[in-house]
């Protein structure tokens, strides 16, 4: 069987000898396959090989010394080195070592084919050149049969020519003619009636740039040369050609004509700057990337990482490159976590993650990665995309901590309700028996201690109240700071002198819209808390400062809008708060103190009044080093009010005014009767809104003022109100109840004619209530 060539394999690697031999045998090549030097030598002692395709490492020796061994002993023959791991070191190296060519893995079969085609072809060529100027020199004594057999080989390098599918000619170095072609190089005209620059560059005069021309190097150098060069058919179609240009010299080594044969890599070279082109996209898309993106090796190597990256972490690019991997790990035994699931799966995605910045700090981190892995499939290391989620988990925690807080809040706040109307008759009544004269010393005592513990009963249901944020508030401009500077000389009072108090802002204007008495309470429940965790003294800070949220700009709240806020800081200097106490310090009755030192409820109150106020609040705190609670509120352009005095302290009395009482519990109906009656109003009664309704048909022209509940069956209070305002526009109302509905807080305070009234009432709120409602 005719075969195109003879070809030996030398590789260590028999699944890829094997594939690589059948590929060749099937486009005509006959191939052995050798694994070690040694038997490569005994095989190349057996017979002669065209081409042999040598590994550049084998199991008894390195592949550079095989090629050097097999050049020495066999020149003719054709050596390529073939690897999978291809270096400029290595393919210089060969290349000196006379190597035809340098090709890696995964080969590229058609290119290889090609190279190998062509190289046959010229191996024959040159072979049989050889044999031509040795059948030359003989025919000085045999001309005849040298005549013979140059005939012969004319026409067997006319068959040779014919076979090559590549364009391939013989050129006149004088005049350019072109000598012999084959069909593929001028398949419409004889040879001897086509000049090459005409066949070649479609030109009508030779080249003389010889730089430019391949034939011109070869013909002014006399030495073999292979180049690039544009070529332009007959269409005009601009096309690039790979050119193989040789010299053929006479007796006395002058260049008389030249051979050249070239092949089409239009489509090759196109690729090529398709490929520049995809990996400029690619390495832009990396650099702009505002993700995190790195390459790194399987050892923690990194190869590769973007400026985003970079700037994650806090290094730059050469302390990055230098960088142990396992070192931006928060624990390092989480990297050997990562590459098993990866390396099992091929990738992650959104794997979490805790990694370390230059500077200590955590973030906690989604990871998606894919593993890279050479042809057998040994992983090289991985690919992957970093995001930084820290602040998204923070306002995520915020938030689910926000809606388990409304959860209880609305749960106290019922049971607050229900509390304040059984408070309303302890305390009602407890003033009312304080008022007779008659009553005895001793059981006055035991009342007033009665009335004192009902007292602090309402105050702790007013914190469950602020908690949840259901208490009537009577919001004010005013600036804050000067606000606070009476507050602390106040807070001073209970605060001992080994903790030290400051107040730090820079000279502005600090204008909010705040209720002035529920500030003070928050700023003494964080007063509170500081002293109790400075047992040995320490300083507590309180900062005023003016911040601005951006639109577009991260939010450190979920729910917080855009623009100017006022940020208070109080900060302590004492035992700190531990991290699982944390997410809990906010919750109704949750304390970390001993029995009987606190309720539970300080903070839960210090939250409840500022989300009533539209607010947030945030705390940092590291145990042994101290706490900082950071509190937000809304900023006004500027002042439109300020505080009101609190009035005469001495209970007003009525002078015969009559007042509608609406109540469904009976038990409060009968004590807001009996104060009013004990302050000198005449009384009428309704145990609901429509009962009033009819209450006030028949008594409008003597009924002065309206005190209702808000919460009743068939009629609330509300809606009470719209239809006595219907009526009569003038109409006075007091609503009361144990906090108001969330409707009643955005419809009704913006009337002058409404006053609110919070449960468990006492003697002296309805008295001075009541008679500023009627003397307004």
């Amino acid at each position: 069987m005719n075969t195109k060539g003879n070809i030996l394999i030398i590789d260590d690697d028999e699944d890829g000898s094997a594939t690589l031999g059948l590929i060749l045998e099937q486009h005509g090549y006959k191939t052995e396959t050798v694994a070690t030097g040694q038997a490569a030598m005994e095989r190349l002692q057996q017979r002669f090989f065209n081409v042999a395709l040598l590994g550049i490492r084998l199991s008894d020796m390195e592949g550079i010394d095989l090629l050097r061994m097999c050049k020495e002993k066999y020149p003719d023959m054709v050596v390529f080195m073939i690897t999978g791991y291809a270096s400029l070191e290595t393919a210089v190296h060969a290349v000196n070592e006379k190597a035809a060519a340098y090709i890696t893995k995964p080969v590229d079969i058609d290119g290889m084919l090609a190279i190998i085609r062509q190289t046959i072809e010229q191996q024959r060529l040159i072979l049989e050149n050889r044999k031509l100027l040795a059948l030359a020199q003989e025919e000085l004594a045999q001309r005849k049969l040298a005549e013979e057999r140059l005939q012969e080989q004319n026409e067997f390098l006319r068959n040779v020519m014919e076979s090559i599918t590549h364009p391939f000619y013989v050129v006149d170095a004088n005049d350019y003619t072109v000598k012999m072609a084959n069909t593929a190089a001028c398949p419409d005209v004889s040879s001897g009636e086509v000049m090459c620059y005409t066949l070649v560059h479609n030109r009508h005069q030779p080249c003389s740039d010889p730089q430019n021309c391949p034939l011109e190097r070869v013909k002014s150098t006399g030495e073999i040369v292979v180049m690039e060069h544009t070529h332009h058919d007959k269409n005009g179609k601009t096309k690039v050609v790979e050119v193989h240009g040789f010299p053929i010299f006479d007796s006395e080594g002058n260049v008389v004509q030249m051979i050249e044969y070239y092949w089409d890599i239009t489509a090759r070279k196109e690729m090529e700057q398709a490929l520049r082109e995809s990996e400029q996209k690619y390495r832009a898309l990396f650099e702009d990337s505002r993700d995190a993106i790195y390459v790194a090796t399987r050892e923690g190597q990194f190869t590769d990482v973007n400026q985003a990256m970079l700037e994650l972490f806090g290094y730059d690019r050469e302390e990055m490159m230098a960088l142990d991997a396992r070192m931006i790990y928060a624990d390092p035994g989480m990297r050997r976590q990562f590459q098993q699931q990866v390396e099992q799966q091929g990738f992650v995605r959104d794997y979490e993650v805790k990694f370390r910045k230059k500077d200590g700090t955590e973030m906690e981190c989604l990871l998606t990665a894919t593993v890279r892995r050479i042809e057998n499939g040994t992983v090289l290391g991985y690919q992957g995309i970093i995001r930084d989620v820290t602040q998204q988990r923070k306002m995520q925690e915020r938030a689910q901590q926000q809606d388990r807080l409304v959860a209880v809040g609305q749960l106290a706040a019922g049971i607050a309700h229900d509390f304040n109307n059984i408070l309303t008759g302890m305390i009602g009544y407890a003033d009312l028996a304080l008022t007779n004269p008659e009553l005895p010393p001793t059981l006055r005592h035991d009342i007033k201690i009665i009335l004192e513990q009902g007292t602090r009963a309402a105050q702790l249901v007013r914190q469950i109240l602020d908690f949840s944020r259901k208490s009537i508030i009577h919001r004010q401009p005013l600036d804050l700071l000067p606000l606070l500077k009476e507050n602390v000389k106040l807070l001073q009072r209970t605060i001992p002198e080994n903790i030290v108090t400051r107040i730090e802002s820079l000279p502005d204007r600090y204008l909010v819209s705040v209720d002035p008495t529920q500030l003070q309470q928050l700023l003494t429940n964080l007063a509170v808390n500081a002293r109790d965790a400075m047992p040995t003294g320490g300083e507590l800070r309180i900062h005023l400062s003016c911040w601005t949220l951006q639109p577009g700009e991260p939010r450190p709240f979920p729910d917080m809008a855009s623009g100017e806020w006022i940020c208070l800081s109080v900060t302590d200097t004492g035992t700190g708060i531990p991290a699982d106490v944390l997410p809990r310090i906010y919750d109704p009755f949750f304390t970390t103190k001993e029995v009987g030192q606190g309720s539970g409820l300080g903070l839960s109150q210090v939250y409840g009044i500022v989300s009533q106020h539209d607010g947030f609040i945030d705390v940092e705190s590291e145990v042994g080093k101290g706490t900082t609670f950071l509190i937000y509120l809304p900023s006004l352009e500027k002042s439109t009010g300020s505080a009101s005095d609190s009035g005469d302290s001495a209970i007003p009395r009525g002078q015969g005014e009559t007042i509608l009482v609406v109540e469904d519990e009976p038990m409060v109906l009968d004590v807001a009767q009996s104060l009013l009656e004990s302050l000198g109003y005449r009384v009428l009664i309704a145990r609901n809104g429509q009962e009033a309704l009819q209450a006030h048909e028949r008594h409008q022209d003597f009924i002065d003022l309206v005190l209702s509940d808000v919460v009743m069956p068939e009629m609330g209070g509300l809606e009470l109100y719209r239809t006595l305002q219907q009526r009569d526009p003038s109409i006075r109302i007091i609503l009361m109840s144990g906090y108001p509905p969330a409707e009643s807080t955005h419809e009704i305070p913006a009337q002058r004619e409404v006053h609110w009234i919070q449960k468990p009432l006492s003697l002296k709120q309805v008295a001075h209530t009541v008679r500023g409602a009627i003397d307004e």
